[in-house]
Order: C-alpha cells, then sequence, then structure tokens
C-alpha cells in the first residue's frame, strides 16, 4: 500500500482506520505498508478496539507518526462514547521487522484494557520505543504481557508516562534477547511494574542505563516470580531506582523468582533525588548475592544483601 496526503482522512490509518466504536479483527497479514508521508500510521484505533487473531501478522511496515508508528491507538472528546463503549487492544498474532522513527505502538489516554497474549509475537522491530503508554493515572485497565517480545532494537523496549496504569508480567511472557539503548522497562513517575509467574526478563543488552529503571517518583517494581537472567548492561545497573514520593509511595521489592547470572556494574542504583529512603519509599531486596549502590552527593553506601530499607 502506498499512502499520500489525497488519502481518506490523511495518512492516520493507511491500512486500517477505526474511529466512533469500531471495531476490527485482523485474521490475515497486512505487509509492506512503508509511508514516507508525514505522521502516517498503519493501523489507527480512535474510541475502537483492535484484535489481531492468532496467526495474523504485520510484517515489513513503516510509519512516520511522531508517536505510534504501526499501531497508534487514542480516544476522543465524545464523554457519551468515553462512558457507554467499551474498546480493547489485543494482540495475539506477530508484529515483526517494522520500523519507526518514534514509537511502534503508542496507547494515548485511554482507559482501555491492552494484551499482548500468549500467542503474540514481536520481533526483529526497530525504533526509538517498542511500546509507549500514555494512559491516565485513574485508569483500572491493565496492561497485560504474556507473550513473547525478543530481538527488537530500541532505546526503551516499553516506556510508560507519568500517573499510569500498571503493568503485568505474567504466565509465560517472555522479553528476550532485545538490543536496547537505556531500559528494557522505563517509566516517568507513579507507574507499577509486576513480574510474576513464568515470566522471563532473559539476556537483553543495555548499552547505557538499566534493564528496569524506575527512576521516577512513586514508581514501584515488584518480582514475585519468574526469571531475571543472562542480562548483560554495559554502562549502569540491572535496576535504577530513585526514592521520594508524589502520588504513592516509592517501592522496589524482590520478592520471589530468580535473578542470577547477569553481566552488570551492579544490581542496583539508588538516587535519592535530594530525599532520603523513608516512609515515602522503601527497598526491600531478599537473597542478592550483590551489593546495593547508593549514590549521593558523589558518595557511596554498600548496603549487605537480605536488608530492608525504610
Amino acid at each position: 500500500i502506498k499512502s499520500d496526503a489525497d488519502m481518506w482522512n490523511g495518512c492516520q490509518g493507511v491500512a486500517i482506520h477505526l474511529r466512533n466504536c469500531a471495531t476490527a479483527s485482523v485474521g490475515g497479514t497486512i505487509q509492506n505498508v512503508k509511508s514516507t508521508d508525514n505522521n502516517s500510521v498503519v493501523v489507527w484505533c480512535e474510541m475502537s478496539s483492535f484484535i489481531l487473531e492468532k496467526g495474523a501478522t504485520i510484517q515489513d511496515c513503516k510509519g512516520t507518526n511522531k508517536y505510534g508508528a504501526i499501531i497508534y491507538t487514542v480516544t476522543n472528546n465524545n464523554e457519551e462514547q468515553k462512558k457507554n463503549f467499551y474498546s480493547s487492544i489485543t494482540l495475539n498474532g506477530a508484529i515483526m521487522r517494522c520500523e519507526s522513527s518514534d514509537s511502534m505502538i503508542y496507547i494515548a489516554n485511554l482507559q482501555t484494557p491492552f494484551l499482548i497474549g500468549e500467542l503474540a509475537q514481536l520481533t526483529q522491530n526497530t525504533g526509538k520505543r517498542l511500546i509507549y503508554d500514555g494512559t491516565a493515572a485513574n485508569s483500572e485497565a491493565e496492561i497485560e504481557i504474556r507473550g513473547t517480545i525478543v530481538e527488537n532494537t530500541c532505546s526503551v523496549l516499553f516506556y510508560g508516562s507519568n500517573n499510569g496504569r500498571p503493568v503485568i508480567l505474567t504466565g509465560n511472557a517472555k522479553v528476550n534477547n532485545n538490543d536496547v539503548t537505556s531500559a528494557v522497562f522505563g517509566f516517568g513517575t507513579n507507574r507499577c511494574i509486576v513480574m510474576e509467574a513464568s515470566s522471563e526478563i532473559c539476556n537483553n543488552k543495555v548499552a547505557n542505563g538499566a534493564v528496569v529503571a524506575v527512576n521516577g517518583e512513586g514508581n514501584c517494581f515488584t518480582m514475585k516470580g519468574g526469571s531475571i537472567f543472562g542480562n548483560t548492561v554495559e554502562n549502569g545497573s540491572l535496576f535504577a531506582f530513585t526514592s521520594g514520593s508524589w502520588q504513592q509511595p516509592s517501592t522496589l521489592a524482590i520478592k520471589g523468582g530468580t535473578i542470577s547470572n547477569n553481566t552488570v556494574p551492579r544490581m542496583f542504583t539508588i538516587t535519592s533525588g535530594g530525599k532520603v529512603p523513608g516512609i515515602d519509599s522503601y527497598l526491600e531486596v531478599n537473597a542478592i548475592d550483590p551489593d546495593t549502590y547508593f549514590q549521593q552527593d558523589g558518595k557511596t553506601v554498600t548496603v549487605n544483601p537480605g536488608t530492608k530499607l525504610g
């Protein structure tokens, strides 16, 4: 498909354009959509639902939108529609070898469940961010990752803006073998991520940053299960954490699962941002061998494993 400025609704949905409570289910292939027009999006989903079915594929596509070039989801200003229409984004197929100069998938201000199902595969894509979530703080709809996210190249694999909904890695989710510049998971402020069940964050490479960067006030990371294994950070740490609070306490808790065989300069980096861990933040580390490092005013304090701070 070749787009141009004379297309209906411009290039907002070169392959699929959804709006006003529409629903689309794709069971086939969207392929070789490579628009060079400004702000082009392959799948546009405005106050609507989109399903990429089992066996379906979006592949070898390129968009130019500043936000979500492959899939862009957004609400509208119709309050009646917001109240009465249930929208959702479900990926059970494959998105592969797609390209974006910014975000591949962009979720903007939606109270919409977003599911990367157990059969989904996001692989060999390139962009600044693979997934950007900009949902509002009062959204109760979680982002649930159950599928496979492997061999992608980007600055941040998953980025959540300020005041957003929880992200849950569960089931047999695999976030493995990705090559990123700054973080596999990165956050603004007041975001929560939970890792549980048999989920994996394994064999990823980070150039300068952290595998999990919860380095904004009010961010929370809780590991209940799963495995963080074989990751390599050239400059930084496995976890980056900032104390302090905004709308909720900042927490980083390792309560279960396995962390092993990661090649990192340090396990944890904690920066206080002018504050120290206290009633508004805590760090809980159980049975982790490497030391924990606090950086404040150019000084480093080493705390033994098994210590709870706060």
